[in-house]
């Protein structure tokens, strides 16, 4: 048995091309726009306007628009408290 252990981190594979946390909704958004999400583009440009909508409220918070982790946990508690920034519980549901 090899006494050795490699731990490699989330960018490990990011000179290949895979997104990583940082560019991910910049890759999304690249992604979209040139075609390649197919049946998925509903679903992706849901997520963009809702990052959209929440620009009103960015003032207010220390959102950081550009991660993923942030956007998704925000959408969850709009979720978890029925609001949502020019949306009903209804448009949480489907982003």
């Amino acid at each position: 048995m090899a006494s050795v252990v490699f731990i490699l981190g989330a960018g490990a594979s990011s000179h290949t091309g895979a997104p990583i946390m940082r560019d991910f909704l910049a890759v999304a958004e690249k992604l979209l726009k040139i075609g390649q999400v197919n049946e998925y583009s509903d679903d992706f440009e849901r997520v963009f306007e809702a990052i959209g909508k929440l620009q009103s409220i960015h003032s207010k918070f220390q959102l950081d628009l550009s991660n993923i982790e942030v956007i998704f946990n925000t959408l969850e508690m709009a979720r978890i408290i029925g609001k949502f920034p020019n949306g009903d519980k209804e448009y949480i549901g489907k982003v």
